[in-house]
């Protein structure tokens, strides 16, 4: 992904296009020093596909420095995903 916020919008523009209903909520969220702790959960198209993100962001570099997903659904709820971004 490219640096700054173009790159974050090329980036997700395909995402957006194929998930065009996103339901969004925030589990929990802390900060460690100049470390902040997001995770969301995330429901994508009337639930054909569910999954939670834990997202680091170091505010000294101001860009997320890891995001890791589970998934489950029912495209995924016999495969789970997991992985790092």
């Amino acid at each position: 992904m490219k640096d700054g916020q173009e790159g974050f919008i090329e980036f997700f523009a395909d995402f957006v296009e194929r998930n065009p209903i996103r339901d969004i909520k925030i589990i929990r969220s802390f900060e460690d020093g100049r470390y902040v702790f997001v995770q969301a959960f995330r429901d994508l198209n009337n639930g054909e596909f569910q999954y939670v993100t834990a997202d680091i962001f170091d505010t000294d570099r101001e860009r997320g420095s890891e995001h890791t997903i589970t998934g489950w659904g029912e495209r995924g709820r016999d495969r789970p995903l997991v992985g790092d971004f």
